[in-house]
């Protein structure tokens, strides 16, 4: 069996992925003001069912927070115009909890500019804000402690030329009691990559007389260690509007910035593997389909129903892969890489979506030697890239895919070019921004570029994009070889 066939077969329909994440998916028909799909998390998160979501469509506001429901009052201009509506507000739960949820609806327009439905995603950010809150009130106590003893702060007055570092910077820093503070040893001790931007904005607000609130990395005076701290400055001028004192307060972050890091590794690899697995999961369960209805001979379907037990078992190991790929993957896992073979399956898995056979598709494969990437997101960079580009084709009877790839001094360079309509100056500056959708008609939810972009930056790589009007786009992305570093 071909490894196409195998990638067919491995998925199953999207909404038994929804049943396994804490989100609650939607999708409403608004032509006839209808539910078309709730995701079952809507019962752990609101407390009350599918069904009975689905039998009072108004039901989502009824249970948001008197408090709190002015903060929809403008989402109807906002969908109607074809703009994607961001909310934060409090809900009371079925058990007369309150809970914070966060929402995103993203319309869809028909050719008309009517909204004709609306998809959105809701998540549970309870915790999330009870934990802001707490750091907002940790941080104001803190920094007022710090302040009346002088933990963590620094002091110059210019009067005295006395510069004083209290005992807290010296821990922050790595740096011992009889350490010579100065403004130099200050920036010495920073991350070099960063030492020039904090330089420069330290010294234009001492310049300007304002206030800095800054984030950077240091490197540790004895451990050599690298910190993140949060740094807020003030300056003080005199009646002359001279600069007479400058006294900060630094806090150490790192803790925060790695969850925050990992939270957004958590969320890009959701959204890749349930962007990702729609194409294939729509196909593997259309040839089913295809195959019980067109089938009569009674031994061949005894085999097609086989095959689809055996559908149902490998569903369920996905949903365990799934599971698994919502822990954070700390590391990326490098092998070797069959480009060529990589780009032939990715081309045959998109064998069932619609416009691939009125383009006309090459390949210019030719890269030496071994090289060396993460497979799934290489795959996943790929695919999305030639997926749209075929989304977006024009319907000529020219229209073609290129896919070409060959080897740099540190890598290689891959370009997927197209023909299709291309993009203004305006969407194309957007277009790897998160939810972000050229044409609010358009189907998708706007994620597949946005999770291209951090795919590659995870592999350390670069991408851009070419494009014009009618003319078409051109990405290039080039990635080191990890074999390098093996």
């Amino acid at each position: 069996m071909s490894n196409a066939v195998e990638l067919k077969k491995t998925f199953s329909d999207p909404e038994h992925l929804f049943e396994y994440v804490d989100e609650v998916f939607f999708s409403v028909d608004m032509k006839e003001y209808r539910v078309l799909q709730m995701s079952q998390a809507c019962e752990r998160m609101y407390g009350y069912t599918q069904a009975e979501f689905i039998g009072n469509i108004n039901l989502w506001k009824e249970v948001i927070h008197p408090d709190d429901k002015h903060i929809i009052e403008t989402n109807d201009d906002e969908l109607l115009s074809g703009r994607m509506v961001f909310n934060q507000y409090r809900i009371i739960h079925k058990n007369k909890n309150i809970k914070w949820i966060e929402g995103k609806i993203i319309p869809t327009l028909d050719n008309d500019g009517k909204l004709v439905k609306v998809e959105g995603i809701v998540r549970d950010i309870t915790e999330r804000k009870s934990a802001q809150e707490k750091v907002v009130q940790t941080e104001r106590l803190l920094s007022e402690a710090q302040y009346m003893a002088k933990i963590g702060n620094w002091n110059a007055d210019f009067v005295t030329n006395e510069i004083f570092w209290s005992e807290g910077l010296r821990k922050l820093f790595g740096v011992s009691s009889d350490f010579p503070a100065s403004f130099i040893a200050y920036i010495g001790l920073i991350h070099p990559e960063d030492r020039d931007n904090v330089y420069k904005q330290i010294t234009d607000t001492e310049t300007k007389g304002k206030s800095l609130d800054i984030e950077y990395r240091i490197v540790r005076a004895d451990d050599g260690k690298i910190s993140i701290l949060h740094t807020l400055l003030h300056t003080v001028k005199n009646e002359e509007g001279k600069l007479i004192r400058v006294y900060g307060i630094s806090k150490d972050i790192s803790t925060r910035k790695i969850t925050e890091a990992k939270i957004e590794q958590l969320n890009m690899l959701i959204y890749q593997m349930s962007h990702d697995l729609r194409g294939p999961i729509n196909s593997a369960k259309n040839y089913i389909y295809l195959a019980s209805v067109k089938v009569n001979d009674t031994i061949a379907l005894d085999y097609i129903d086989k095959i689809h037990r055996s559908y149902r078992k490998i569903e369920d190991q996905l949903m365990s892969l799934l599971n698994l790929q919502r822990v954070n993957r700390s590391e990326t896992t490098m092998e070797k890489i069959d480009l060529e073979d990589t780009v032939e399956q990715i081309i045959r898995s998109l064998d069932n979506i619609p416009g691939l056979m009125k383009v006309k598709v090459s390949t210019d494969i030719n890269v030496d030697g071994d090289f060396y990437c993460d497979k799934q997101y290489l795959h996943s960079i790929i695919y999305n890239l030639f997926n749209n580009a075929i989304k977006y084709r024009r319907d000529s009877p020219n229209s073609f895919i290129k896919i070409n790839a060959k080897n740099t001094d540190t890598g290689i360079i891959i370009t997927i070019e197209d023909n299709g309509t291309g993009m203004n100056e305006e969407v194309r500056s957007k277009v790897f921004d998160m939810f972000f959708k050229g044409d609010p008609r358009a189907n998708g939810s706007g994620l597949g570029l946005y999770i291209v972009k951090k795919l590659v930056e995870r592999l350390k790589g670069t991408i851009q994009v070419q494009s014009e009007p009618l003319k078409g786009s051109t990405f290039t992305i080039k990635l080191p070889n990890a074999g390098e570093a093996l």
